[in-house]
């Protein structure tokens, strides 16, 4: 079983326990994004008024619940990077695929293309300001290394 919990403006971290103990055989696919980038989108988009401190610490609650749950149970867990789907969406995407045990159908990569490059060529980092940006990598550097961010 594969369930989708969608993250935006309005986050709030389910209880993977009660989850698991429902459906025991759920497979988790976290999907996570820079979190200077995550703002950057939200930002862009008129989201959260741009409260950076709330984004940072939805963005590490959810995270760090997510790969909590991939620790203890790591044969219903994979881990999916943002920047690895839009690099090279095909390989990625063939990756979740088999998490699940479907195939690859080529009308897939023109969903994909579509919902994950509407911001492609936009420079929404651009909207991020320093202290913003300074305040985020405050709170989610530790968090943001487990999936190779690097916030220094």
């Amino acid at each position: 079983f594969y369930a989708a919990l969608p993250v935006g403006s309005q986050v709030a971290v389910p209880n993977l326990d009660i989850i698991h103990s429902l459906l025991p055989g759920m497979t988790l696919i976290h999907l996570v994004r820079n979190p200077v980038d995550c703002f950057a989108s939200l930002k862009s988009r008129g989201e959260l008024d741009g409260n950076a401190a709330w984004a940072a610490a939805a963005w590490l609650r959810l995270n760090l619940a997510l790969r909590q749950y991939g620790i203890q149970h790591p044969r219903h867990y994979r881990l999916v990077r943002y920047e690895d789907l839009c690099q090279d969406p095909r390989q990625t995407a063939l990756v979740v695929l088999q998490t699940m045990g479907l195939d690859w159908h080529d009308n897939l990569l023109e969903g994909i293309d579509e919902y994950h490059g509407r911001n492609q060529g936009i420079a929404v980092r651009q909207i991020v300001e320093a202290k913003e940006s300074t305040l985020i990598a405050d709170i989610c550097r530790l968090e943001a290394r487990n999936y190779g961010y690097d916030l220094d």
